[in-house]
């Protein structure tokens, strides 16, 4: 499959692994038509590159921890059950499980959720 490299792919990565994902594309661009061909080595290998960014990024992901919770117990007790929704709402959708860089990444995050909160069974 033709991964085009957005801003977004790059966004955050540090400058040597940028060029290389830049190296990576201009190698499939240079293979012309074959660039189509997904079970082409090097469209392969890009892809899987690509990939482990995205994973990478998706278990440092940090939205959820990095909130406050200083609205008060109750408060902070209704936003710990939309986060858990939320994250039950992607497991429930992606049908991948924890398999999922993105889906494992979101149940990480909800564990420091947990911990901020001070529920430790939980986490």
């Amino acid at each position: 499959s033709a991964v085009a490299l957005s801003a977004a792919a790059l966004q955050g990565l540090p400058e040597e692994d940028r060029e290389l994902l830049e190296a990576l594309q201009a190698a499939v661009a240079a293979l012309g038509d074959d660039a189509a061909d997904a079970s082409h080595p090097l469209v392969e290998a890009r892809d899987k590159v690509l990939g482990a960014y995205r994973d990478k990024a998706a278990l440092l992901k940090r939205d959820w921890t990095d909130e406050m919770f200083q609205d008060g117990e109750e408060e902070n007790d209704e936003r710990v059950a939309e986060i858990e929704a939320m994250l039950a709402t992607g497991l429930s959708t992606s049908g991948a499980g924890l398999e999922s860089g993105s889906n494992l990444g979101s149940a990480l995050d909800l564990v420091g959720v947990y911990m901020k909160n001070y529920k430790l069974d939980k986490a």
